[in-house]
């Protein structure tokens, strides 16, 4: 994505939103040899749910998902200041945030990886602007939600009714934090994307 990974920020970063950020996520998926199995985490599912509604895809990851806009009983968020990028959380909103306090081995790689973000991104999930046409997405998906997320984004009951939208399988881990990936519990939502995977490339006579 433009801005993230290393990526240098032009003066417009800003005013990137999911939209803009979703464009990247078209042009890289078309690039590759034939559909993809495209998967998100946090904001990162809802800028590939709107990359999945331009381009065709094999199956669909959403892992602790920020929610389409519609989705019912969802309530907007107090919004960030715009104008200028915001700097990365520190080490402790990090760990309290991502990993629900749980302290981790080698965490300092992470936090070195981090980058300045666009307010505009993080505004379009608070103030639910972005609306997702499921019927684009009447094709595998699985939905992963941790069970120690943050509740003022993932209230109890939101990455369900997420999954229910989608019509994704759904799984909830037991004593996982946002950032699945890192919790020493990483294992576990690797088996599940790992098994799911296996079973998407499997499915016979799929029109890929």
């Amino acid at each position: 994505l433009r801005g993230h990974g290393g990526l240098k920020q032009d003066t417009n970063f800003h005013l990137a939103g999911v939209k803009e950020m979703a464009i990247d996520v078209v042009s890289a998926c078309t690039a590759l040899a034939g559909p993809p199995i495209l998967v998100g985490h946090s904001l990162g599912a809802l800028v590939a749910a709107v990359a999945g509604e331009e381009i065709k895809l094999m199956g669909f990851g959403l892992l602790a998902p920020s929610p389409p806009g519609q989705l019912e009983s969802l309530k907007s968020l107090p919004t960030v200041p715009e104008g200028t990028s915001l700097a990365p959380p520190d080490q402790k909103t990090c760990l309290n945030k991502f990993l629900a306090g749980e302290i981790i081995e080698n965490f300092d790689p992470f936090l070195e990886k981090l980058c300045k973000e666009s307010p505009r991104l993080l505004n379009d999930r608070r103030t639910l602007r972005i609306h997702i046409n499921p019927h684009r997405f009447e094709l595998p998906s699985l939905c992963l939600a941790a069970e120690r997320d943050i509740n003022a984004l993932h209230p109890v009951g939101q990455d369900r009714a997420t999954a229910t939208f989608f019509g994704a399988d759904f799984y909830e881990l037991f004593d996982t934090p946002h950032c699945m990936m890192l919790s020493s519990k990483w294992y576990e939502s690797a088996y599940y994307l790992e098994s799911w995977y296996y079973k998407v490339i499997a499915i016979p006579n799929h029109d890929f």
